[in-house]
């Protein structure tokens, strides 16, 4: 009695813990608790599954740092127009300034104003791509990360001439996802259908949600 109590609540429990908890992790759960503590090969085990979660991460973040290399140029021309805008804007306002013209020139600056809010936004949510993620899950807006993710591909639609047709109902329900992976997501699914679209006579990408029983479906197409 004691052997088969001993099986059970030391070893068969265990097992199931660390059973659980390598599910957990391969399905992207990053919350899960593993059982630590003790000397056997049960307890190495759970050193391993430990080691494996935190390089799992580390590899999550690294490729997602690989990506906003790729996108640096793209980026940088969201930036360059603003900026562009921004110094026109300024020489002409110092124009209508010297020559009087103080009700235009206040409309200049109202313009820069909006166009330093965008640039904010946008390093703003550069910022928000390249950090690690939190641990816990939130109610989140599909379409919004949808179009987020978009916008760090802009340039390649432009530069590729890549059509882009967008199918994202705005009544959909809120997901539960942690925002920057999912969005980490969306943006490797979009990168991959311009990859195959490169060189096609045919260049579409097609990005759709769709409502299903267990919240959302998002489908990415291409023609490539």
């Amino acid at each position: 009695g004691i052997g088969v109590f001993y099986v059970h609540r030391s070893l068969l429990a265990r097992i199931d813990q660390l059973a659980h908890a390598a599910m957990a992790i391969s399905a992207g759960n990053p919350a899960v608790r593993i059982p630590a503590g003790g000397d056997d090969e049960l307890a190495d085990l759970a050193r391993a599954l430990t080691l494996f979660r935190q390089t799992r991460d580390e590899l999550v973040q690294s490729a997602k740092l690989a990506a906003l290399g790729q996108m640096a140029a793209g980026i940088g021309h969201e930036l360059n127009q603003p900026l562009a805008a921004i110094r026109a804007h300024i020489h002409s306002g110092s124009t209508l300034i010297a020559r009087g013209n103080s009700e235009q020139a206040l409309n200049n600056l109202e313009k820069i104003r909006a166009l330093t809010a965008r640039m904010a936004g946008q390093i703003s949510h550069i910022r928000r791509f390249a950090r690690r993620p939190d641990a816990e899950l939130h109610p989140v807006d599909l379409p919004a990360v949808v179009h987020e993710a978009l916008s760090l591909l802009e340039h390649r639609f432009e530069e590729e001439r890549v059509t882009l047709k967008l199918a994202l109902p705005p009544d959909m329900p809120r997901v539960m996802a942690e925002p920057v992976r999912l969005e980490q997501v969306v943006v490797n699914l979009i990168a991959n259908a311009l990859d195959a679209v490169a060189g096609r006579p045919e260049r579409m990408v097609t990005v759709t949600a769709e409502k299903s029983v267990a919240g959302a479906s998002l489908i990415v197409g291409d023609t490539g």
